[in-house]
């Protein structure tokens, strides 16, 4: 029945799912594992790996699933990385150029002519939010949906390194070392719960990748998801660079923040010769615990005399902007 033009047996996608997912519930169909499901369809020289199927480098492999299956290309590539361009993420390509296009047109406490100065990352390929560890075959993932999943399955959201926690409900996302059907493993699993400032963080991120809104603390305003994930690059870059290099106002800035997130300036010292995406998974999760306290920082200042929430004009900037002096 593999080797058919159309699989007579093909569930359909769940909302957020990752390609590599839906392909182990269409394996299971079968009663297939997914190598022997992929050896099957495309042989034993040419079968994907997890990378292939969600990294969405591999139009082909689109191709090939929507016609096998029937759905539209465009559906099985929104479960690919690819589905996240150009209106999240820019590229699925590493490319040297990007410091320049991401991070340094913009600043949240840097004026845009301090962010010109050479960074590792300048010089080390790198794709936004795309980290090699979470593509692998063991993502991250949140126990508790995996438990109450009527159907258990992998968001394709778990695969960047964008999010920290699950908003939904409340924990922090934990290695997945075995399928999603065997949930029952997780329930011996102790809790761990997300600090209010990163549960914060994380639910505006999650509204930008899933419905293309982040809705922001404190004011409640909405901005596009592009701009929200931009944004948050771009705030991260800051809070590792030389604090002689930022100018007085960042430095205060980057130094309240670190404070808050109730770490030292000197863990600093170890982030900052690696672009985030390549840093390890400990190391970037504190990243996203400085830059939610930053993010509350701004969230609670008083609004303009014209209404406009501190935040709101900070992130809308990459929908076209300056520097976040508020």
């Amino acid at each position: 029945m593999i080797g058919a033009t159309r699989l007579p047996l093909h569930p359909r996608p769940l909302p957020y799912e990752a390609l590599s997912s839906w392909v182990d519930r269409l394996a299971a169909a079968y009663d297939l594992q997914r190598y022997e499901f992929l050896r099957a369809m495309f042989g034993a020289d040419s079968s994907p790996d997890t990378a292939d199927l969600d990294g969405g480098r591999r139009p082909d492999l689109i191709a090939t699933f929507a016609d096998r299956t029937g759905f539209l290309p465009e559906r099985v590539r929104a479960m690919t990385l690819a589905g996240y361009t150009p209106e999240l993420i820019d590229t699925i390509v590493p490319s040297a150029d990007l410091f320049e296009a991401y991070v340094g047109r913009f600043g949240w406490f840097m004026p845009v002519a301090r962010r010109t100065a050479p960074r590792p990352e300048s010089s080390e390929p790198w794709i936004p939010w795309r980290a090699d560890d979470l593509l692998d075959a063991s993502p991250r993932c949140c126990r508790r949906c995996l438990i109450e999943d009527t159907i258990p399955y992998v968001r394709l959201h778990w695969r960047l390194a964008w999010m920290a926690c699950c908003p939904q409900h409340g924990e922090m996302l934990v290695p997945s070392f075995f399928w999603p059907s065997l949930r029952h493993l997780f329930h011996a699993r102790e809790a761990d719960p997300a600090d209010p400032d990163l549960l914060a963080l994380d639910r505006i991120t999650l509204g930008a990748v899933t419905i293309g809104k982040g809705v922001l603390p404190e004011s409640g305003a909405t901005v596009s998801g592009g701009a929200w994930l931009r944004a948050l690059r771009t705030l991260i870059d800051e809070l590792v660079r030389p604090l002689t290099a930022i100018g007085r106002w960042a430095r205060d800035e980057v130094t309240a923040a670190w404070r808050r997130a109730g770490s030292s300036l000197d863990a600093r010292q170890s982030l900052m010769r690696r672009p985030y995406e390549q840093l390890r998974p400990e190391q970037r999760v504190l990243l996203l615990r400085v830059a939610a306290a930053a993010v509350q920082n701004v969230a609670v200042r008083r609004a303009r005399p014209d209404g406009a929430a501190p935040l709101r004009i900070c992130v809308t900037q990459w929908d076209g902007g300056g520097v976040c002096r508020t």
